[in-house]
């Protein structure tokens, strides 16, 4: 029989700290504060929140056949990952301006947004964020709209298209009339969609995804 010394019975304790993301770290300076009589140990904080440097931009463009968009600054561009990112920096989609393919631009890094970042422009001063989310719109379109419809289904196009800097009637008339027509074609531009001014499948599908 093997013979245990008396130290082996000893028992020990082994243990690991993590930092806020999980990431392991050497506990010896947080035990060595705490065996120090009158320190305080460190208190280890939250990370903060994620910042996103976006530039002050110039432009927002797009080229034609593509659902793409950029921010153009100082002769860059910048593409924009995502409707919620476009949506949150208050951009409209009125402002994208179509660009040759031609046109020499030199490539940026992806700006994306998520739920909890912070936008700041390269100076450190905030970027004023817009309070909606990108799924802010709650309406499900259904139906096929074209001039002479009227209706809910109407009203509630013609709020999102005026939001968005579309419809630039000054009432909600319920009326799908030339107007909207305009506005619902100048939404399909800015989705890739083909221009017709009617509300088919592809652009319900792009207004139900707002």
């Amino acid at each position: 029989m093997k013979a245990w010394s008396r130290q082996s019975l000893l028992t020990h304790l082994h243990f690991e700290m993590h930092d806020p993301e999980g990431a392991a770290v050497d506990p010896y300076e947080s035990l060595l504060a705490a065996s120090q009589p009158g320190q305080v140990s460190p208190v280890v904080t939250a990370p903060a929140a994620d910042q996103v440097i976006v530039p002050r931009g110039d432009a927002l463009i797009n080229y034609d056949g593509s659902s793409s968009v950029y921010l153009l600054a100082a002769n860059v561009k910048y593409p924009i990952a995502d409707e919620y990112t476009f949506l949150a920096l208050n951009f409209k989609w009125s402002d994208i301006v179509l660009t040759p393919g031609s046109s020499q631009f030199s490539d940026g890094a992806l700006i994306k947004l998520q739920p909890g970042s912070v936008a700041v422009y390269p100076d450190g001063s905030l970027v004023a964020l817009a309070t909606q989310s990108a799924d802010k719109y709650s309406y499900v379109f259904t139906q096929y709209l074209a001039i002479g419809s009227r209706g809910r289904e109407v009203s509630e196009l013609q709020k999102i298209l005026k939001d968005l800097g579309y419809f630039t009637y000054p009432s909600i008339t319920d009326y799908f009339g030339p107007l909207t027509k305009e506005a619902v074609m100048a939404f399909q531009r800015a989705k890739a969609i083909s221009p017709v001014g009617v509300v088919g499948p592809q652009t319900r599908a792009a207004l139900n995804a707002l």
